[in-house]
């Protein structure tokens, strides 16, 4: 039987969890700025026969995204979240257990 806490702390796990998917899950949208980069380069080097070309094209080659898998920042956020979670499963253990040990008192299953 899930009291008001605990609903409550399942609705804030399920927001985490999906922050923590929302922080993680970009390959897509990297991938589409990554390829729009890369094709930008590629148009920049058939169109531009100049000597600066390949100094514009190192340039260009910096805006490529980087996943967000690598960012120690989202790394940080990530791990600090899954905390907050862990925390948030532990509260809800202790009170399932507490509701289990007042249960089995009240039908005289304390074991004394």
């Amino acid at each position: 039987m899930a009291n008001a806490t605990t609903r409550e702390n399942n609705r804030r796990i399920d927001k985490l969890e999906r922050q923590i998917r929302n922080l993680s899950d970009d390959s897509g949208d990297i991938s589409r700025i990554n390829r729009n980069v890369d094709s930008l380069i590629g148009e920049c080097s058939s169109l531009l026969r100049c000597s600066a070309s390949g100094s514009i094209e190192s340039r260009l080659a910096q805006l490529r995204e980087k996943d967000q898998g690598s960012d120690a920042q989202l790394r940080a956020a990530r791990d600090y979240i899954q905390y907050e979670i862990n925390a948030l499963k532990r509260e809800n253990e202790a009170i399932e257990r507490a509701e289990a040990a007042a249960k089995a008192k009240a039908s005289g299953g304390g074991g004394w």
